[in-house]
């Protein structure tokens, strides 16, 4: 399995069961419990060798401190498909 950084992150982000998902799911605009929840997941499921884990955890921090899920336009978007 050929993983990367971006990859890593897209998939506990934004992946099918990723951080937004979540997010979305417990109509939360953001929550750190939730955050490490879904990056713990995404590590596991994408068979995450150990060397990439501390680079994707420092990007997906940063992010997740900056994060604020749009929880109504979100909301509308999925209503709308």
């Amino acid at each position: 399995m050929n993983v990367d950084l971006y990859g890593l992150f897209t998939a506990a982000a934004f992946g099918e069961d990723g951080y937004v998902q979540r997010l979305a799911r417990e109509r939360m605009r953001a929550d750190h419990e939730l955050a490490a929840e879904a990056l713990r997941a995404a590590l596991v499921r994408e068979r995450t060798p150990q060397h990439l884990i501390a680079d994707v955890e420092d990007i997906y921090g940063r992010w997740i401190e900056e994060f604020e899920l749009d929880l109504d336009a979100y909301l509308l978007a999925e209503k709308r498909q």
